[in-house]
């Protein structure tokens, strides 16, 4: 079966708990199939993953309305915080890390077993493979896929920056049994895509994202669903209208997400933003600690995958379990709280929406 796709109208959708703009689309099958009408992300998966993907969605709703579930909705896996890019957004890049240093490990297979197995046991509906790292860094990352597939996962994205998404490891996720490939992009330009992702090549990029779709189309399509983001900064904000225009073909769905400022130079005005309660960030609302848990390379836990999660874990696995970490007083805490109270979460609801 041979998916073909045209861009339909601009919508506004909530995805896992964070709100971007969607260019939705509209997927016709061939051969015997009727055309769809336009539709998002969660309607085309639930079309293919069925009933359980529906249902998962539905709970994924009602815990970012406050009913917290007796366990996470979603597990993300950060297998290493190593990257071969330096971007001035990201908190890892090797040697160069600029606001976390140490960010220099990778989790263990054994580990990430084990969490998988207690992810199971726990009905865990949805795994994505990175947070600060670059998973394609790992020769096999497709294994790690397979696993997560073969421990009944409904929902497995892997996030990357598409730099070694050659044919080979296309074909590779594509048969692991992914169903959302997301690639970090920020740019059109190459003179612009060099200074929001030094280190990566904007040509490799592009081919590389063609043989991915070149692959899909020869194993059958539609899955992996493939996302192209773009992160708003100033060096960058010039391409977003013809970052819609040239990507919008090529992508089954584009976010546009706000520029988080991780830096050390502004810590000082985080930490004095906190104490302030005519901040207006202070009454932000965010769903995550009801809905996830972030496994991080260095085996801590937290219930968030914002970078600032990791100053302040909840816990290290194994020593506590999936279970007794989304089951702890402090992590329950962060869930009635809703982002208002903490530190972690104060410094990440200042710095989003910073435009750096």
């Amino acid at each position: 079966m041979v998916v073909t796709k045209s861009v339909g109208q601009t919508v506004r959708l909530k995805t896992e708990s964070a709100l971007f703009i969607v260019m939705t689309l509209s997927l016709k099958k061939t051969n015997a199939y009727a055309p769809l009408k336009p539709l998002n992300p969660d309607e085309v998966l639930a079309d293919y993953l069925g009933p359980s993907f529906t249902e998962y969605r539905k709970r994924f709703r009602e815990a970012e309305s406050g009913l917290r579930p007796p366990a996470p909705l979603h597990l993300d896996v950060d297998v290493l915080s190593l990257c071969q890019l330096s971007c001035p957004m990201c908190p890892s890049g090797g040697a160069k890390a600029r606001f976390f240093p140490g960010l220099n490990r990778s989790l263990s297979y054994q580990s990430y077993l084990l969490a998988l197995k207690q992810a199971h046991f726990l009905a865990v509906p949805s795994i994505r493979l990175g947070v600060t790292g670059e998973p394609l860094l790992i020769k096999n990352i497709d294994q790690w896929v397979s696993k997560a597939h073969q421990a009944g996962f409904i929902d497995i994205s892997l996030i990357t920056n598409g730099q070694a998404l050659d044919y080979s490891m296309s074909l590779r996720l594509i048969k692991s049994g992914l169903t959302r490939l997301m690639i970090s992009i920020d740019a059109v330009s190459e003179d612009t895509y060099a200074k929001v992702r030094p280190g990566g090549d904007f040509k490799r990029l592009i081919n590389n994202i063609e043989l991915f779709l070149e692959a899909r189309e020869r194993l059958g399509g539609p899955l992996p669903l493939l996302r192209l983001s773009f992160v708003a900064m100033k060096s960058n904000i010039l391409e977003l209208e013809q970052f819609k225009e040239k990507f919008s073909d090529l992508a089954d769905y584009l976010t546009i997400q706000s520029y988080l400022d991780l830096g050390a130079k502004n810590n000082q005005a985080l930490e004095a933003s906190i104490a302030d309660p005519k901040n207006p960030r202070n009454q932000s609302y965010c769903p995550d600690p009801l809905t996830r848990l972030a496994l991080l390379a260095d085996q801590s836990l937290f219930p968030c995958c914002s970078d600032f999660g990791r100053l302040f874990p909840v816990a290290r696995f194994p020593q506590k379990s999936l279970a007794q970490a989304w089951n702890l007083p402090q992590t329950k805490f962060l869930a009635s709280n809703l982002g208002r109270s903490s530190r972690a979460c104060q410094m990440c609801l200042k710095a989003a929406g910073s435009l750096n």
